[in-house]
This record gives C-alpha cells, structure tokens and sequence, in this order.
C-alpha cells in the first residue's frame, strides 16, 4: 500500500512540476529599428514553446508563435516603438515574466553631421557632413551636405566714394573704390555696379572684365542713385542671369555672386546761380549812389565772386548774399565760385547801371508890343520866358533865379 501511494505522489509531483514550469532567463539582443532578437532558456519546458509579443499599453491580444525556438528573429517591427513579450511552455497556462524592449529610430547619429537627429539610436548611414557648398569656392566641396563657411572665395573689404560729384553736371570725374579680399591662390573675378530693386531684381550700369587685383576705382556714376556692388564668378553669375548663356533671365540669380555690397550713392550739389537785384539807382549825371544785391542759391559754401575781372571777394562761412553800394553808371560782370571750384551758370552774372543824361536848358522870349525889347514899355513886367530842357531823369523843374523854382515851363510878369 505504502508503495502505491508513494508512485501516485511522484506522478502527482511530476504532473504539478510540468504544468508549472515555464521558460527562464528572458533577453532581447540585437536591438534594431524594425527587428530584435529574444532569447530564453526553454529547458524547463518538456516540449515546444510558445511566444506572445505587443505593442506596450496594448492588450494581451499581441501575437502568438507556437512552436518558438530561441533566438527567435522578431522582424516587421515598428521603429522607435516599445514592445513587450513573453513565453510559455506549450500546453500549460503559466507564462513566463514579461520583457520589454524599444525599437530605436533611425537617423544621422552623428552630432557633427548636418542631418544629425539627437532622437535617433540607429544610424542609418545617412550622415550628410558639412564643408564648402559655393560651387566657385577654391574649395568647394560636392559631398558637403551644408555649407560651414569655410568656403576661400575673394570677398569686398569695403567700398567708398574716393572723389565725390564736386559740381551740378559733374558725375562724369566722380570716382567709386572698391577693395577686395583676395584669396591664395588669387581667384579671378569681375566686378558688377547696377541697382538692386526691392524684388531682387539687380539692374547692371557697369561691369569690368575679369581680374585679380584687389583694388578698383571706377568712374562716372549718376548722381542719387543707390548702386551696389558685386563681384562675381563671370561664367556661372551671367549664364544665371541669360546674359547670352541661355539662363533665367530674371536679373535675380544670384549664382556664382562671390559677394555684395550695398549701397553707396553720388550726392549732387545744387546748381550754382547767381542773381541780381536793385536796391537803389543814380539820380542825376555823374552820381555814384545806385546800390545792388548779389543773391546766391546752389553750389557748396563759402562762396567767392569777383567784379570785372578784379580780385575775388570772400564770403563768410554761410553767407549767400553781397550788397553792392555806391555804384556808378557802368557794367558789372560778376563770377561767383564755390568751395569746390565751381563757377556760376552762365559763367558771368551781369547788371548794369545805366547812366543818366545831363540836363540841357533852351528857352525863348516872348514880345507882346514890337515897339518894345521884350517889355512893351518903361517900367512895364510884361515880359515873359518858356523854358524847355532835355536830358535829366523824370518830371523837369524850372528856376530862373537858381532859387525858386517851378513846375511851370512858363515865367510871365516879368519886367526889364
């Protein structure tokens, strides 16, 4: 009897040890974006294993692998997604712990790339590195995924007026100089002068033909005008702006621009005029007292001027005007020159005082009675003189005493 129930025991110990034995020593190798290795030690298990894997925070639904073998391939995963597995010894309820794994994402893992993702684990060999992207670049580098500013290109150190618009018409001497950076070895380039409208649009005025130097001085700009400077690789700059090439012709490429800049712009100074106003005028022959002013309007202060070819009279500082005073009757060609050298237009500024006749007294008596000389009789005023005069300035008086005079030409009553 002892015997019996010492076998049950045993088969009933061996049935509970099976039934409850479940897989050991879960791990995940060889993690990757869409796959992962899962591994396990079946040896507990009599038979086959059966594997249950899901998506975390999903139910237990997953899906199942009936017969697994370790190391199960897990593939078609999703990336940069955690999971969870686990397994049991075919034929029974009792599974094993539960694993957890994340697929990693993938991505330019490295930091100094130009695509670098801080969020990928997985490097997909996509890794683009930086360096010079500037196709005219001495340098220039066609694996470069993103320029480092490391490009050796010739660069504008600075532009200038180095003689300005001195006087109104004068824009044809004026002078623009332009230093460049050069590179070693030196790159030949040209340089492009035009206006650079608000839609990018950039206007050509001048150009020069290809060089290395690292100085320009270039003539004859309008004046108030914005110009910006460019200077450029020739064959890829005019081909992307169909100059001839066949290329958008837009006017806004700014392909093969080396670099730019903007903006500098030629002031003109304001005509110079000279006019001329009365102030006061001679009255009689050989007077001296007439009066003018001299108006000045454009041109660079201080001004000077000169009357009839004599020395020139100087202006103070933000003086335009002069007054001429005790003039006599002549002509007076004036010249008037700015800080800059600049002469008035026309050249000569001209007033004149006209001079004035002198007055030519006649007269002729009248006889009442011929039997008298001039008075009919003794002791008689009968007498009379008309006076007339030419010459003089206006409405003519009359005295025949040098005293008292008249408008009247007539003197009447009068006697011997």
């Amino acid at each position: 009897m002892k015997k019996i129930l010492l076998f049950t025991c045993v088969i009933f110990l061996s049935l509970t040890t099976e039934l409850f034995a479940q897989p050991i020593n879960l791990t995940t190798t060889n993690i990757l974006a869409t796959s992962a290795d899962l591994n396990w030690d079946a040896s507990p298990c009599g038979g086959n294993v059966t594997l249950h894997y899901k998506v975390l925070w999903t139910s237990w639904a997953g899906t199942a692998v009936n017969p697994a073998l370790s190391p199960f391939p897990l593939t078609g995963l999703n990336s940069n997604t955690s999971y969870q597995w686990r397994v049991k010894c075919s034929g029974t309820s009792n599974w094993s712990s539960i694993e957890n794994f994340s697929t990693g994402l993938t991505g330019c893992t490295d930091a100094l790339a130009c695509n670098y993702n801080s969020a990928a684990t997985i490097d997909d060999g996509s890794c683009t590195m930086p360096g010079c992207t500037n196709t005219s670049a001495a340098n220039y580098d066609p694996s470069a995924g993103c320029d480092d500013g490391s490009c050796i290109i010739p660069t504008i150190a600075t532009a200038f007026i180095s003689q300005p618009i001195l006087c109104y018409g004068g824009f044809s001497t004026n002078e623009m100089q332009i230093d460049v950076n050069q590179t070693a070895p030196a790159t030949v380039y040209s340089c492009v002068v035009g206006q650079l409208f608000p839609n990018g649009y950039f206007l050509s005025y001048l150009s020069t033909n290809q060089t290395t130097t690292t100085s320009l001085n270039l003539q004859g700009f309008n004046p108030n005008v914005d110009y910006c400077i460019r200077i450029v690789d020739s064959a890829a700059y005019y081909s992307g702006n169909d100059i001839g090439f066949g290329g958008s012709a837009s006017g806004t490429s700014t392909v093969g621009v080396y670099d730019e800049f903007c903006s500098i712009n030629f002031s003109e100074p304001a005509q110079l005029v000279a006019t001329t106003s009365v102030v006061a005028s001679n009255q009689c022959a050989g007077d001296c007292i007439a009066a003018e002013d001299l108006i000045i309007s454009g041109g660079t202060g201080p001004f000077s001027f000169s009357v009839n070819g004599a020395a020139s009279i100087n202006l103070a500082a933000g003086d335009s005007t002069y007054s001429f005073t005790g003039l006599c009757a002549g002509q007076y060609d004036i010249v008037v020159t700015d800080a800059n050298g600049c002469s008035t237009s026309p050249s000569t500024t001209t007033f004149i005082i006209a001079p004035i006749a002198s007055i030519s007294p006649t007269g002729s008596v009248s006889v009442f009675n011929l039997n008298g000389y001039n008075v009919s009789c003794n002791g008689a005023n009968d007498g009379s003189i008309t006076a007339s005069a030419s010459g003089g300035t206006g409405i003519f008086t009359y005295s025949i005493d040098g005293i008292n005079f008249q408008s009247n030409a007539l003197f009447s009553g009068l006697s011997a």
